[in-house]
């Protein structure tokens, strides 16, 4: 690794516990001059990394429908369901009609993630509890709901589904009726919106298959179509939609067996170090894997006292070459705080000022493969950690921006180190001052 010191001064200044030097040969200027600094420029810093598991991340009021299962041979078999509403859109005229048909239609949003090219399929069931139980209005990753044990549908899914493409899931004719006569013969007790929620719940997408691939539906165009028609000479058809509401209520449960991978041992809320996954970290959204970064030898600036000024922060996330030739990764990666007393404390804003979230893009390398990464500047942060009692307990985690934190798969294998290239790099642009 570089490390350079660029010395406008007669004095050098060398701080053995870095573990770092200078290179004379590397001086800048022309001749020696009285000047009472030095400028830095630090890539050994330890950087302490881990994979942590959050077993309460958030995954209701998403605005997408996420659901189905694949295998991902790092991190395991990965499953996912949609829980969601359907309810009135206003009167429907139901005299003189007879009912025809119940569709289930969604529209994907292009997102798909897996064995893309896998025959898959999903499974609508039709949901037993109430989604609003009354006392908390969130539901979280590893939430569950019961539904009915047999489905009402199963349906495939596209092999290459573009965004706004749509699909009609045919419902049982039983089911139709029911809701059909139901409408009709209890129109006074079934107009209010809650009446009609305690008889009719909810659904859900559940995928049955052990591996296949995962796909996205937008919730807004999520919607029941039943098709009738009034009794006439010409049969006029007519069509009632229940449309999705409640939206904030709808939420995406995952589920993750990881016997047998690498993170066999991870428990919730646990850190397990890269030293036991073979240098490795992991992100995978939607499960609750974040990578969690600490800096425990930031602090010794202290020793200098007021002699020093961090100039500029920046922290290279490396991507694992060969680990992303067949699963994308996310376009954008973000930092969260971290501590002690809120372990999920909010996005890193850019100098802190809460405008702008500490976004890093993904820096893809197209050629060789070998050298992607996401890259941060965290100058504001590493000030603020100088000034606080003890850092142990303080860190940064590495995830994705909300919603596609519980809305996409895409998994990042982080490091590990080789050779002299750190998967994880802190590297510091400091002035020296010497009195």
């Amino acid at each position: 690794m570089n490390k350079k010191c660029f010395q406008p001064a007669v004095i050098i200044f060398v701080l053995g516990w870095f573990g770092f030097s200078c290179s004379q040969n590397e001086e800048v200027g022309l001749e020696i001059v009285d000047n009472p600094l030095e400028l830095w420029v630090i890539d050994t810093f330890s950087v302490n990394a881990s994979t942590f598991l959050y077993d309460s991340l958030p995954s209701s009021a998403s605005e997408t429908l996420l659901a189905g299962s694949y295998h991902d041979a790092v991190l395991g078999d990965v499953k996912t369901k949609s829980f969601f509403q359907v309810g009135l859109s206003g009167e429907m005229d139901t005299e003189n009609t007879l009912f025809d048909s119940l569709f289930l239609v969604l529209k994907y949003t292009g997102y798909q993630y897996g064995n893309l090219e896998s025959t898959s399929s999903l499974q609508v069931h039709r949901v037993l509890e109430n989604l609003d139980d009354g006392e908390s209005d969130r539901y979280y990753q590893f939430s569950s709901i019961a539904y009915e044990p047999e489905p009402l549908a199963s349906f495939s899914l596209k092999k290459e589904p573009e965004e706004g493409d749509s699909i009609a899931i045919k419902l049982p004719e039983s089911l139709g009726e029911e809701l059909f006569e139901k409408i009709k013969d209890e129109a006074d007790t079934l107009s209010a919106q809650s009446d009609f929620l305690e008889y009719f719940k909810g659904l859900v997408l559940v995928s049955e298959s052990k591996e296949g691939k995962v796909v996205a539906f937008a919730l807004g165009d999520a919607a029941l179509h039943m098709h009738y028609h009034k009794i006439s000479d010409t049969d006029e058809p007519d069509t009632y939609v229940f449309p999705v509401v409640n939206s904030s209520l709808q939420f995406n449960q995952f589920q993750a067996n990881r016997s047998n991978t690498i993170l066999t041992n991870l428990e919730p809320m646990v850190d397990l170090s890269a030293e036991d996954t073979d240098g490795n970290t992991f992100i995978q959204p939607g499960v609750g894997l974040v990578t969690r970064i600490r800096f425990p030898s930031i602090r010794e600036f202290k020793s200098l006292g007021n002699n020093y000024l961090i100039n500029l922060a920046k922290l290279r996330i490396n991507v694992e070459a060969g680990t992303y030739n067949e699963h994308s990764l996310p376009e954008e990666l973000v930092l969260y705080q971290f501590d002690k007393y809120t372990p999920w404390g909010g996005v890193l804003y850019e100098n802190f000022l809460e405008e702008q979230a500490q976004v890093a893009s993904l820096q893809l390398d197209l050629e060789a493969h070998q050298n992607t990464y996401y890259e941060f500047t965290i100058t504001d942060y590493l000030d603020s950690l100088m000034s606080l009692p003890d850092n142990l307990g303080n860190g940064l985690l590495l995830g994705l921006p909300f919603p596609e934190e519980v809305t996409t798969l895409d998994r990042v294998i982080v490091g590990p180190n080789q050779g002299q290239n750190q998967s994880i790099q802190l590297l510091l642009y400091v002035t020296i001052i010497h009195n």
